[in-house]
């Protein structure tokens, strides 16, 4: 058979910027995560000729057939089945506007040229899109099994996880899986296309450097994801979660939302020339970004506080109140714009003291992790740690203040309570409520500590996980995603993926 393109993007984490990165005069601080959403595509004598099928495995009723056929004006379009069991709108729009993009760039022949078997006969399409457990919740499963919510048990889960459910009755956990889903699968749809190369994404061939990247390549993947989620969700939103699935953890800047608005308000969809007018790289893409990577030995931690919130309302609270109290709203923003400023540029101190004197910094870290204010260690680098703290407490008051003043909860009691606590513990650098906040999930900075030993006591990871499964006024059950530098990955076979092909 046909080789599978497997493509991978990463969850995020928006640490600094909640609600202000909506306005490209502020910027925010987002890191990738380790989990990622997979997407394989095959060409499939399996699958009907002139048809793509979609499957997510992890879900019930969760297989889409959308039919191939050349419409009044010559273009091949992707129509759902009448037979479907379900829809999925993120999936539907993003196969007939990325089939759009590429027929603006390869002829129609060219396109049905890749729709062939191992025997070069014409086939179907194959399409798989997995997401790694941490994506959703994963109590239901746990509750099944009389396990603890924790780190032990998620353990045990096998990757990819089926959760024995419609996709559209899953609790997510707020890292981002429609906008990793969609340059997942935008990206693997594109190079299964030969519309863009492999070379041009990271991955393990042993070509894929980030200095043999192309920044060309990667930003038309990032315009057209953009597009087709906004597209997907009726509104031109920030960009941050796209951005970071396309290249990696990184202080972001939005891009000016004229570039978009015609193309989402239009209710007749534009042709594939004027598409790939707008979305081809050129200078009406405004975004900024700027790698990030956290210092050696910091460590991000998340958990899923299982209660959720309404993301759209909140940022729609948020804008409202923003509209009717600028004096108010003005003065907040300006305060956390200048302190989530300070997050990034002390994260970034942090790492060029680790390079210049790596004795020193370990030794800092060791002091700060313990609380003893005696341990050897440069006077600069421990202050930078208490600095970086201070900005982070700073941050999360300004988050707090500003869902009070517009009567949201983006920081509720309950999560100030856990947060205060987590934070009291040694080694706890700050910690917050991701994103446009809610109850979502909380993410904690702790310094890397050598494992326990019995006289040592827990490493601050161990006992911030011991303090989440003690806690009492909201059920806690840490995550398994850390910290990732990278955003678009290619690889060359799913053995090359832990569980992909048992889960497939």
């Amino acid at each position: 058979m046909v080789g599978s393109t497997i493509v991978s993007a990463p969850g995020k984490v928006l640490i600094t910027g909640g609600y202000l990165v909506l306005d490209p005069a502020y910027e925010g601080t987002v890191i990738a995560t380790s989990s990622r959403f997979f997407t394989v595509v095959t060409p499939s004598s399996s699958v009907p000729r002139d048809t793509i099928r979609v499957r997510s495995p992890q879900f019930l009723e969760a297989e889409w057939n959308y039919s191939l056929a050349s419409g009044s004006d010559g273009l091949v379009g992707a129509t759902p089945s009448p037979a479907n069991k379900s829809n999925n709108k993120f999936v539907e729009i993003a196969l007939r506007e990325t089939l759009k993009v590429i027929q603006a760039i390869v002829s129609v022949d060219a396109l049905n040229d890749t729709l062939k078997d191992e025997r070069s006969e014409r086939c179907g399409l194959k399409v798989e899109i997995v997401g790694d457990n941490d994506f959703y919740s994963q109590r239901r499963v746990l509750d099944s099994l009389s396990l603890p919510p924790n780190k032990e048990s998620l353990d045990r889960l096998p990757r990819f996880n089926h959760l024995n459910t419609p996709i559209g009755d899953v609790h997510k956990t707020g890292l981002g899986s429609s906008a990793a889903l969609i340059t997942s699968l935008v990206a693997a749809l594109l190079l299964n296309f030969s519309v863009i190369p492999a070379s041009s994404l990271g991955g393990n061939r042993s070509h894929d450097t980030a200095a043999n990247n192309s920044r060309q390549d990667l930003d038309f993947i990032h315009n057209t994801s953009q597009y087709i989620h906004c597209l997907a969700q009726g509104k031109v939103g920030s960009g941050f979660d796209i951005s970071s699935a396309v290249y990696g953890s990184q202080v972001y800047k939005r891009f000016d939302e004229s570039v978009l608005r015609s193309l989402i308000d239009d209710s007749a969809r534009p042709v594939p020339s004027e598409l790939l007018a707008t979305l081809r790289p050129n200078a009406a893409w405004t975004s900024q970004t700027t790698p990030i990577v956290l210092p050696p030995r910091i460590q991000l931690l998340l958990a899923d506080v299982d209660a959720g919130s309404d993301t759209p309302s909140l940022v729609g609270k948020v804008l409202k109140w923003r509209t009717s109290s600028p004096d108010q709203a003005r003065e907040i923003w300006t305060r956390l714009h200048d302190d989530n400023r300070r997050v990034a540029s002390l994260l970034g101190r942090l790492g060029d003291l680790a390079r210049d004197d790596p004795g020193d910094y370990s030794a800092s870290l060791e002091g700060f992790a313990t609380a003893h204010s005696n341990t050897p260690g440069g006077a600069q680098c421990s202050q930078v740690l208490q600095d970086l703290k201070a900005a982070m407490t700073a941050v999360r008051r300004g988050m707090k203040t500003m869902g009070e003043s517009a009567s949201v909860p983006i920081e509720p009691d309950e999560q100030t309570e856990l947060l205060d606590a987590c934070c009291a513990i040694p080694g706890v650098i700050g910690g917050g409520v991701p994103g446009a906040g809610g109850y979502d999930a909380i993410y904690v900075l702790v310094v890397d500590t050598p494992d326990s030993t019995p006289t040592d006591g827990p490493c601050t990871a161990e006992q911030v996980r011991l303090l989440w499964s003690n806690w009492k006024s909201l059920s806690v059950s840490p995550l398994q995603s850390r910290a990732e530098e990278g955003g678009l990955r290619y690889y060359d076979s799913v053995a090359q993926v832990r569980g992909l092909e048992r889960s497939l």
